[in-house]
């Protein structure tokens, strides 16, 4: 999610943000690409942890009370409801281009990390929580397994092996380093998170519909105008833009997954008229859906 740019200077960066992930039906976790002219400022954090690979661009990472510079070749892993944020800016000929991993820490299985066996995987999940940046050999081997596996169509089987080596190969590394201080505390309301995560998995239960803002008022409890404030409290916009914004994070799963003509993409995305679904569309992600599915199969070609 993108939010208002606050002083990204100083230590008064405002509270982040939680970041709402729907799962993936064809896929245990996430695996994309990110390539764009620049990156804004979004201070945010999501129970899932983060691999993070930078293939292009440089600027400024954000992870819990650390402020460092980075550029390509960046390699880190955060752990579990980590604010963080990386920005750069636009310059004339250059993009910024980025590999993200995000999962779960069941997303294996719910005692997966506590066999025998996981026992350095489990330290690992531990050190993340103050953000692990890795260098050296660690970053080589691990950047060319990532950039190997995002070929991988969803749901191969072999996605979750290489996972499973990635954090294998930086549980036993001691080629990193640790991003936040020891001291760093986040400040979070965590009966307000598990509220909001119980709204938004509501949100999320069908794929095809998404609830009108009185429907989730009415699931968790709340007139609307207490919903209205609740969603914007925790959220950081109303619920018409976020409800938006999953239509449109839909749409281009479809775009990209299907074969579909745009008007059908729009009709199964929620959007009756093609005009508000092109318009929401560009607000959205920057492009056109036409120009968003054909940079997409210039990546992939």
């Amino acid at each position: 999610m993108i939010h208002k740019n606050p002083s990204v200077r100083g230590k008064n960066i405002a509270k982040p943000h939680l970041e709402f992930i729907p799962p993936d039906s064809h896929s245990s976790f996430y695996i994309f690409r990110l390539n764009e002219p620049n990156l804004p400022f979004a201070w945010h954090y999501h129970p899932e942890l983060e691999i993070d690979l930078f293939l292009e661009g440089e600027g400024l990472r954000f992870v819990g009370d650390s402020v460092e510079n980075f550029h390509a070749g960046d390699l880190c892993l955060l752990g579990p409801n980590l604010p963080h944020s990386w920005t750069t800016k636009a310059a004339r000929g250059k993009r910024m281009q980025s590999i993200f991993l995000q999962f779960l820490p069941d997303c294996l299985g719910s005692s997966f990390f506590e066999k025998p066996e996981m026992r350095h995987l489990r330290n690992l999940l531990v050190r993340s929580g103050r953000g692990l940046s890795f260098y050296g050999k660690t970053r080589r081997i691990v950047m060319e397994k990532i950039i190997a596996m995002e070929k991988l169509p969803a749901g191969d089987w072999k996605r979750i092996s290489d996972l499973i080596w990635i954090l294998g190969v930086l549980a036993t590394s001691r080629e990193y380093k640790a991003l936040a201080s020891v001291t760093y505390a986040p400040t979070q309301n965590f009966e307000m998170e598990e509220k909001l995560n119980h709204v938004l998995h509501f949100i999320n239960a069908d794929s095809d519909v998404i609830p009108s803002q009185e429907a989730v008022a009415r699931h968790a409890r709340m007139s609307p105008q207490a919903f209205s404030r609740f969603f914007k409290r925790t959220v950081g916009k109303n619920y018409a833009h976020f409800r938006n914004e999953i239509r449109i994070n839909r749409a281009c799963r479809n775009l990209i997954a299907l074969d579909e003509n745009i008007v059908d993409v729009a009709l199964r995305s929620g959007f009756n008229n093609l005009s508000n679904f092109n318009e929401q569309f560009l607000r959205i992600k920057g492009a056109t859906p036409r120009d968003y599915r054909q940079r997409w199969k210039n990546l992939m070609a």
